[in-house]
């Protein structure tokens, strides 16, 4: 059939494009409410009870904290990534406390994973927002569009297409 709807064209020109602004805006406002509550926590000094090194897939190193913060209700122990120079003071042991920050319903970070989670930024929303479309937009299409009945035979596309092979 010559006049048939291509199913790539609708994916990459319609659905895709749709999918990222959808999937960016999404992304951007959980990165958004989570800077927001990064805003608004207490900074203490909580005592390091372990330290751990571990090598990444790609040939890096990342460092790990598990610390224990005092509470109303006794201690609540947490972890988060450090940088390798609080890491080396540790084990050094001429560091025993570390920056940690806490939000009001218990969560905490570490000041180092602090900096991390509070430069997310609007590109990277929109990068991982058109990566997900891209992976959502052939689903959408064959599950959600093409079963669709239309045209003077109230036939779908995937009847059509099945009929044609």
């Amino acid at each position: 059939m010559i006049n048939r709807l291509k199913p790539y064209g609708v994916m990459i020109f319609v659905l895709w494009p749709l999918l990222t602004v959808l999937f960016a805006h999404s992304f951007s406002e959980q990165s958004l409410n989570a800077q927001e509550k990064i805003r608004v926590e207490a900074k203490i000094s909580a005592p390091v009870w372990k330290v751990t090194e571990s090598r990444t897939k790609r040939g890096g190193t990342s460092y790990w904290a598990y610390y224990k913060i005092p509470s109303g209700n006794g201690q609540i122990e947490g972890g988060g990534p450090i940088s390798q120079d609080t890491y080396e003071a540790v084990t050094r042991g001429t560091l025993a406390a570390i920056d940690v920050y806490v939000a009001q319903d218990g969560t905490s970070w570490t000041a180092y994973g602090r900096e991390i989670h509070a430069d997310d930024s609007y590109g990277k929303s929109w990068f991982i927002g058109a990566i997900v479309g891209f992976c959502c937009a052939p689903l959408l299409y064959f599950f959600v569009v093409a079963p669709i009945p239309f045209g003077k035979t109230r036939r779908s596309l995937n009847q059509r297409w099945a009929s044609d092979a």
